[in-house]
């Protein structure tokens, strides 16, 4: 059985609560009909991406943002230059390719290895950590393109998915 929701109280957290470092070890609490209910520190070492000041939504909003997606795709196959990745992954700008890398990297999921050549030689791959999450979110992709005739009967049309506005980013 799932435990039961925390608190609403309890998941309006601040940011800085989210030190592993400062949390007591295995604290349950009794929840509903003898189930445990993870306690606070066993919550915030793991995440709960439904509370709204969890860290881990940041890493999930990079990682499943447009261009998150398809970049860690594209790195599963090896390592790229810039402008390689680029050509790879069809329609991405300059500027969004280079802000979806700086996120990637700042979680630990992309390695970021500059040589000190003329000109610039910069080249891209998945960390260890980068492959894991790449291998999930590959399973995601792979479910919705084995089911795209079904998700398409969805559609308006029938062919043209509809677009709405957080796409535009």
């Amino acid at each position: 059985m799932i435990p039961p929701r925390a608190t609403a109280q309890r998941d309006n957290l601040e940011p800085h609560n989210f030190e592993p470092n400062n949390l007591e070890p295995n604290n349950l609490e009794p929840g509903h009909e003898g189930e445990p209910l993870l306690g606070l520190s066993d919550k915030l070492r793991r995440g709960d991406v439904l509370a709204t000041a969890c860290p881990s939504r940041a890493v999930l909003r990079r990682v499943t943002s447009r261009w998150g997606v398809l970049v860690l795709i594209a790195l599963q196959s090896g390592t790229y230059r810039f402008s390689e990745l680029r050509r790879s992954i069809g329609g991405v700008s300059e500027r969004m390719l280079a802000q979806t890398l700086q996120g990637l990297e700042a979680d630990g999921f992309v390695a970021r290895r500059a040589y000190p050549v003329v000109p610039p030689h910069v080249e891209y791959s998945l960390t260890p950590l980068g492959a894991e999450v790449a291998d999930k979110v590959r399973v995601l992709a792979d479910w919705i393109e084995m089911n795209l005739p079904r998700i398409s009967q969805s559609w308006p049309d029938g062919t043209t998915p509809p677009s709405t506005d957080a796409e535009a980013s």
